[in-house]
C-alpha cells in the first residue's frame, strides 16, 4: 500500500509528505498552493483505482454465491444479489468521480477536489455498512474492514480529519446494529445456521460487547496509525529541509568556486607569461639556480591553469542557469581521434604506444561535451600508464547500434576498495598522486557529469599494478531514413 502511494507521488512529481495533504502548526502549508492541488488530485485518483479492486471483489463474490452446491457445502447462503448491487453502485459512482476529476483538472480548485475526495470516503463507508449488514454485522468479522478506511485516512489526512472518519465509521456500525436489533432491518447473514445470530440477539450484553470491542479496535488502530503517520511526516519534513540546506550549500559552493576560478585566471596567466619572458632571456642570462626556479613557476602555473579550467568546466556543466546545448548528429570517432592526436606528443615523450581501432560510430551528443569526455579519459590513460607501456583504444558500433568505446591502459591501476570513489571531486589515491602530481582531481568528475547528462553508460574495471579500462556506451544516433544524412553529421 505504501509503495502504491509512493508511486502516485512520483507520478505527480510530489514528495511523499505532500501527497498526505497534511500540515501542522509548525509548518503550515500555503493555502491554495499548486502542490496541495496536485496532492489532492493524486489522492482522489488513488482512491478511484483502489475502488476498482473492491468492485472486482464484490462482483466475484456475487458470481461465486450463485454456485448453489458449493455455497451449501460451505454452509453459506446462495444468491447474494446484494453484492452485484453494491458493485454496480460503486461502478457508477467511480465513473462519475473520474469524470468530475477530469473536469476540475482543467481549472483545479482545492475545495472542489477535497469535496470530491470526502464524497468518495462517505460513499465507501455507506456501501461498506451495507456489506456489513448483508454478511452479518455481529456474527462475522467483516466490520473490521472499516480499518482500511481509517488507516488510509491517517495517511492522507490530518489527525483531526482522520478522527472524523473514525467517528463516522463507528457511528455507521452502531446505526446498523441498532436498526437490526430494533427490528427496523431484518438481520441478514451469510451463514445458513442462524443459531449464532439468535444467541447474540438473546443477550443485550453480547451485542454491547461486540459494538464496544469493535469501537475499541477502530479507535486504537486510528491512534497508532495517526501517530506513526505523524512521525513519518515529521521525518520526511526534516529530510526535505536538510536536503534543501545541502542543495543551497552546494549551489553556494559552486558559485564561490566559479568566482574564485575566474579571479585566478588573469593573475595566473600573467605570472606564467612573465616567467616565460624571464626564461627566454628578456632580462639577460639567468643563473642555473634562478632558471630552475622560473621553470618551477611556469610548471606550477600551467598546473594551476589546468585546474582552474577544469573547475570552470565542471561548474558550467552543473549550472542550471545556462541554457542546455542541444545534442546533434555526429560521429563519435571524430572527437576521439582528435583527443588521441592531442596526447600523442606526451605519450611519445614517455615512449607510450597508443593502439587504436576507431570505426565510424554515429551518435547523438553535444560535440564539445564529448570532446571533454574523451579528453579526460584518454589523457588519464596516458598519464597513469607506466613508461614504455601501451594504451588500447577501440570505438565500434555495438549490436544495439550504440557506439561502444573502450580505453584501456597498462598502468598503475586502482585499488578495488577505491573504485567507488574515483568520480568524486578531488579524490585521488596515494599511488595516483605520486605518479601524476599535476592532476586537478576533477577530470573523472567531469566525465561522470557528462555521462549523466547524455545518458552514457559508463563502467570501469581495474587491477592494481595491471591497468584500468573504461568502457562507455554512447546514446544511439536518432538517424533519418537511410540515404539521408543531416549536414552536421561528421565522419
Amino acid at each position: 500500500m505504501v509503495e502504491d502511494i509512493q508511486a502516485d507521488a512520483a507520478r505527480y512529481e510530489l514528495p511523499l509528505d505532500s501527497i498526505s495533504g497534511q500540515t501542522d502548526d509548525k509548518h503550515p502549508e500555503p493555502k491554495g498552493s499548486s502542490v496541495s492541488e496536485e496532492a489532492l488530485a493524486a489522492n482522489t485518483l488513488w482512491f478511484c483505482r483502489l475502488r476498482w479492486i473492491i468492485i472486482a471483489i464484490l462482483a466475484g463474490f456475487g458470481a461465486f454465491s450463485l454456485l448453489g452446491g458449493t455455497m451449501a457445502h460451505l454452509g453459506l447462503r446462495r444468491g447474494a444479489m446484494w453484492a452485484f448491487v453494491c458493485a454496480g453502485l460503486l461502478v457508477i459512482c467511480n465513473l462519475a468521480y473520474l469524470l468530475h476529476i477530469r473536469i476540475i483538472g482543467k481549472s483545479p480548485r482545492p475545495e472542489v477536489t477535497q469535496a470530491n475526495l470526502w464524497t468518495q470516503i462517505v460513499l465507501d463507508l455507506l456501501v461498506l455498512t451495507a456489506v456489513v449488514h448483508f454478511t452479518g454485522s455481529l456474527e462475522t468479522h467483516i466490520a473490521n474492514a472499516y480499518l482500511f478506511h481509517i488507516v488510509l485516512a491517517c495517511i492522507f489526512f490530518t489527525p483531526r480529519q482522520s478522527s472524523m472518519v473514525t467517528i463516522l465509521a463507528c457511528g455507521l456500525f452502531l446505526i446498523c446494529v441498532m436498526m437490526e436489533t430494533s427490528g427496523m432491518l431484518d438481520p441478514s447473514q451469510l451463514h445458513l445456521d442462524s443459531g449464532v445470530r439468535d444467541a447474540i440477539d438473546s443477550s443485550n450484553s453480547e451485542i454491547l460487547m461486540h459494538v464496544a470491542s469493535l469501537w475499541g479496535i477502530l479507535i486504537a488502530v486510528w491512534y497508532l496509525a495517526s501517530k506513526l503517520s505523524g512521525m513519518l511526516r515529521e521525518n520526511q519534513r526534516d529530510l526535505s529541509e536538510t536536503n534543501a540546506r545541502l542543495l543551497a550549500a552546494q549551489e553556494e559552493r559552486t558559485r564561490h568556486m566559479m568566482h574564485t576560478a575566474h579571479e585566478l585566471k588573469s593573475p595566473c596567466a600573467a605570472i606564467y607569461a612573465n616567467a616565460r619572458v624571464l626564461s627566454d632571456g628578456y632580462c639577460g642570462d639567468l643563473p642555473d639556480e634562478a632558471m630552475a626556479v622560473v621553470e618551477k613557476i611556469s610548471h606550477r602555473c600551467l598546473g594551476l591553469s589546468s585546474q582552474v579550467q577544469d573547475m570552470l568546466k565542471l561548474a558550467d556543466l552543473r549550472s542550471e542557469g545556462s541554457a542546455p546545448e542541444k545534442p546533434g548528429h555526429m560521429d563519435a570517432a571524430t572527437p576521439l581521434k582528435l583527443c588521441v592526436e592531442q596526447v600523442t606528443a606526451a605519450a611519445n615523450h614517455r615512449n607510450i604506444r597508443i593502439e587504436t581501432d576507431i570505426q565510424h560510430s554515429p551518435t547523438m551528443c553535444v560535440e564539445e561535451h564529448l570532446k571533454m569526455f574523451f579528453t579526460n579519459l584518454v589523457s588519464n590513460a596516458v598519464n597513469y600508464s607506466k613508461d614504455d607501456g601501451t594504451v588500447h583504444i577501440t570505438c565500434k558500433p555495438g549490436p544495439d547500434n550504440r557506439p561502444h568505446i573502450t580505453i584501456r591502459d597498462e598502468g598503475i591501476g586502482i585499488p578495488s576498495e577505491k573504485l567507488p570513489r574515483i568520480f568524486d571531486e578531488y579524490f585521488r589515491t596515494s599511488d595516483a598522486t605520486k605518479h601524476n602530481r599535476g592532476s586537478s582531481g576533477l577530470g573523472l568528475a567531469i566525465v561522470q557529469q557528462i555521462a549523466v547528462e547524455h545518458q552514457i553508460e559508463l563502467s570501469v574495471e581495474s587491477q592494481l599494478g595491471l591497468g584500468t579500462a573504461f568502457t562507455a556506451i554512447l546514446p544511439p544516433d536518432d538517424a533519418p531514413p537511410s540515404g539521408e544524412q543531416p549536414d552536421n553529421v561528421k565522419s
